[in-house]
């Protein structure tokens, strides 16, 4: 005769039974968990690699001494290179590399050609006729540049730092939200082959000079104007944690990126660096500008993941 099961059996059984069961899940999903993190890991860093290399890229074409910190609660601004601080939002004015690599103009002056009385500056190997149509290419513009002063010459100065950041009257060189820009200078189109001549008279003249055709800001959610237009017309969902970068801006002629709460005159385009950035700082160290980048990933069962990432820029 088989001897059958008792009750008490069959009750411990079904018990030892969704232990293991139980025990099994939480050991999948643990597996599944590290997996989830791990692969978020990986994506954060591609994510802020590519960043990385795209911040890296703009900012090589930077007019050194134009980079400032920006505090928009505070409408305030100073040259990062005298900034005790770090900032979070960072600016810069860019000169225009694609027609510079193109070979469109040189940027040295032959100094033994070029007339300070008359603001004739003697360019070789330049045709802004060239550079003009790159520039409104880049932009989307139409007609003459130079003459609408959407592009300028700004001397380099010693080192390729321009007129020193350290100087008193810094915040007037470049017109950075409101003030002076007395060391951009608008220039005429060429009407004599690689002569061109400025509307205004500089102090000094440089061998070597840049021209700039555009300012450039970058920025989280956090610290700019989200009701703004151009944001709130963007084809994505953003956030105080989007990381943005404004463009097609000039500060010479009075205008702000178009996100900037205090701008009297908001101008130029945006678009999206990155979605999940909790954190943005830029600062000078060393001589060296130094971004740090935050990036953040959220899963529903456990704790964020966070990458921090430092970029250094000579």
């Amino acid at each position: 005769m088989k001897r059958a099961f008792t009750l008490i059996e069959l009750i411990l059984a079904m018990a030892l039974t969704a232990f293991l069961i139980g025990g099994g899940f939480i050991i999948v999903g643990k597996i599944y968990d590290s997996y989830d993190k791990a692969k978020g890991l990986n994506e954060l860093t591609d994510e802020s690699r590519i960043i990385s290399l795209q911040l890296a890229a703009l900012l090589s074409c930077r007019i050194p001494s134009s980079v400032v910190g920006y505090d928009q609660k505070s409408a305030s601004f100073e040259s990062l290179y005298t900034a005790l601080k770090s900032y979070k939002i960072l600016e810069w004015i860019g000169f225009c590399s694609e027609s510079f690599k193109k070979g469109e103009f040189s940027c040295v002056l032959d100094m033994k050609r070029c007339d300070k009385n008359g603001n004739k500056l003697f360019s070789p190997d330049t045709n802004l006729s060239l550079v003009n149509a790159t520039i409104a290419d880049k932009f989307s513009k139409t007609g003459d540049v130079f003459a609408n002063e959407d592009a300028v010459l700004v001397f380099s100065g010693s080192f390729d730092e321009g007129p020193s950041a350290y100087l008193s009257d810094f915040k007037d060189f470049y017109g950075w939200h409101g003030r002076g820009a007395k060391e951009a200078f608008p220039i005429k189109k060429a009407t004599e082959g690689e002569y061109f001549y400025l509307k205004k008279s500089p102090k000094k003249i440089y061998e070597k000079y840049f021209l700039a055709d555009s300012g450039y800001a970058v920025a989280r959610g956090e610290d700019i104007d989200l009701g703004a237009e151009c944001v709130k017309n963007l084809p994505l969902k953003v956030s105080s944690e989007t990381l943005f970068l404004f463009y097609d801006f000039r500060p010479w002629k009075g205008e702000s990126f178009c996100a900037d709460a205090n701008a009297l005159k908001k101008a130029g385009k945006v678009t999206v660096l990155a979605l999940n950035v909790s954190g943005f700082e830029a600062e000078v160290r060393d001589e060296c500008l130094i971004l740090e980048v935050t990036f953040v990933k959220r899963f529903k069962r456990d704790k964020n993941i966070t990458l921090s990432v430092e970029k250094v820029l000579l």
